[in-house]
């Protein structure tokens, strides 16, 4: 903190901006005052622990409009300091300020900053009290653990977020760059886990405007807006029967591009085909929630542009080959189904459309926002889909990809799973009985924690790989070309993954289907950088590690959870 620089009982008398119509705290003329008797009615902090997310308010009052901030540190390894940006709060009236991402069983100096000039003229800034605080446990013990994940080198993000269940916690955590838990949103059980029997797929993301969240789970409440305390802000859209086939899947993407924020998300939709395999089909659409008015609007369906009479598609293997749901005319039944298209992301494009990626055709698709049709395609497993790119090295392509996103220069990121890359494919028997615990004919269940391990799933397994990727599209000669990526030797994330930027101009690279050698399941994640190479790197263990829900998916990096930064004098 800076209580060393500037003492409340002999402050200097910084002269206040002009203009401010705010009062220096030793206006009395009394150089010895106690700030918080003086300045301050009252100071109280009260701390919120025993459950997630830990915080703390402090309330305080002033009989004088002033400017201030709040500055609060802990001594423990790799803790930040933090700071809240300058405010003016009015005289004569109680204001509550909350702080967020704080750890477990950790001691916090709070100290309240009072400027005139709100830090722009040097050395007028007050400590004009201080206060100590202890936290306690979040409620869940593993994740008191000092710290949760393995570090090494020095991350770049302010916090990351990831999704995670067991020990009776269904939702998300915030990890701080040293590992440690700092936030966290615990959502029921009934809300967080499918009533349907899908696959496990849940998602986080942040409004920019006020750093409230956008939460998709599977279960009663589907897409939810929380704030930072996890307190639920308005309506959660619902689907029309709480075991709906018509549930929402994989992505949940802020869409900042019209005057009216809005959300993007995918939702099944089960159709009956003549002449396939399974009497149902599985497919997806493109959906917008608009949260304002809790209303949901589709902007493309999968089955526009894809037929399963035309094209065979990859079926993943974790899919459980029916799902018991209630159809949109009422009817509950279990449906035998194929999962044909496995539609896991969705985001808006640089071109005023939509990108949205098939995983089980390996497929990336560019949508209209006009809803005009599909403005290209580009396919790499050879199943009956026009790609209208060609790669320039046909080594490059990508395979059931996930988290594709277009960036402003037009180029595509994405992570490339490679489970069909032709020198790893693998049979899906194989991979059922020894990876997942699932006899080939389906009918003992889903179980992650089965004693087997990758090996030997299929006959080139020790060559699988996943990697992060950036292809350039050419529009002219109409070809792709990999102009980035990050290979770790060894990796290979049978499932999901996501690519995000960080403010250092690094990228954030996330693979979070990792077993290692003691049978443990863990998330990966790289920060690294222009050239493919990693700075550093975390290693984040899954919390209930035996538990169908507990599969994450992604990790997103956000700079404050509730207006928050890192400390920096004077810069803000």
């Amino acid at each position: 903190g800076i209580g060393s620089k500037f003492d409340a009982a002999d402050a200097a008398d910084p002269t206040p901006a002009d203009g401010t119509g705010l009062v220096d705290p030793s206006d009395s003329g009394d150089g010895g005052l106690d700030m918080t008797t003086d300045v301050f009615s009252s100071v109280d902090v009260a701390v919120h622990d025993g459950a997630v997310p830990i915080h703390a308010t402090l309330s305080l009052e002033s009989a004088k409009a002033r400017y201030l901030r709040l500055v609060y540190s802990c001594f423990d390894e790799g803790c930040d300091v933090m700071a809240t940006v300058w405010k003016k709060y009015e005289g004569d009236e109680t204001h509550h300020i909350k702080l967020y991402r704080m750890r477990a069983y950790t001691d916090y100096t709070i100290e309240v900053i009072y400027s005139p000039s709100m830090g722009q003229t040097p050395d007028d800034e007050v400590v004009a009290a201080t206060r100590h605080i202890s936290t306690g446990s979040t409620g869940v013990r593993a994740l008191d653990a000092t710290p949760y994940a393995t570090i090494s080198g020095e991350l770049g993000f302010q916090t990351y977020l990831t999704e995670r269940s067991g020990h009776d916690f269904y939702g998300f955590i915030g990890l701080d760059p040293a590992g440690y838990v700092v936030w966290a949103l615990n959502v029921s059980s009934t809300d967080y886990e499918s009533t349907i029997g899908d696959l496990p797929s849940h998602a986080i993301a942040q409004f920019p405007e006020d750093n409230t969240y956008a939460v998709l789970c599977q279960g009663k409440k589907q897409l939810t807006r929380y704030d930072a305390a996890g307190l639920q802000i308005g309506d959660a859209w619902e689907p029309a029967y709480e075991s709906s086939c018509s549930a929402l899947s994989h992505e949940v993407f802020i869409d900042t591009s019209t005057n009216r924020t809005q959300v993007l998300s995918l939702m099944h939709t089960v159709e009956a085909f003549d002449g396939t395999p399974t009497e149902f089909t599985l497919g997806q659409k493109l959906v917008k929630w608009d949260h304002m008015n809790n209303t949901m609007t589709d902007e493309f369906s999968i089955f526009d542009v894809m037929d399963p009479r035309t094209v065979v598609s990859w079926e993943d293997p974790f899919f459980p080959g029916e799902l018991e749901c209630t159809s949109n005319e009422g009817v509950y039944d279990t449906y035998e189904m194929s999962d044909f298209t496995h539609c896991n992301s969705a985001a808006t494009g640089s071109d005023d459309n939509y990108l949205v990626s098939s995983r089980a055709t390996s497929t990336v698709l560019s949508i209209a926002k006009d809803h005009s049709g599909v403005q290209w395609t580009i396919s790499t497993d050879d199943i009956g889909i026009v790609s209208n790119f060609t790669f320039v090295d046909e080594g490059d392509k990508f395979y059931n990809q996930h988290f594709v996103r277009q960036l402003a220069n037009g180029n595509i990121v994405m992570i490339d799973n490679g489970n069909t890359r032709p020198s790893t494919r693998r049979n899906r028997e194989r991979a059922l009985q020894d990876v997942m615990g699932v006899a080939p004919d389906g009918e003992a269940p889903y179980n992650p924690s089965a004693e087997e391990s990758f090996e030997g799933v299929g006959d080139d397994s020790s060559s699988s790989f996943s990697r992060a990727c950036e292809y350039f599209l050419d529009f002219d000669a109409m070809t792709i070309e990999l102009v980035w990526e990050f290979a770790p030797a060894g990796i290979f994330t049978v499932e999901g993954g996501s690519i995000d930027a960080l403010s250092n101009g690094n990228r954030l690279v996330t693979f979070p289907f990792i077993i290692v050698d003691d049978g443990g399941y863990y998330s990966n994640v790289y920060e690294v950088d222009s050239l493919g190479a990693s700075v550093a790197n975390m290693s984040v263990p899954w919390l209930g590690n035996n538990s169908l829900y507990d599969t994450p998916t992604r990790g997103l990096s956000v700079e404050t959870l509730n207006g928050e930064l890192a400390y920096n004098h004077s810069t803000y």
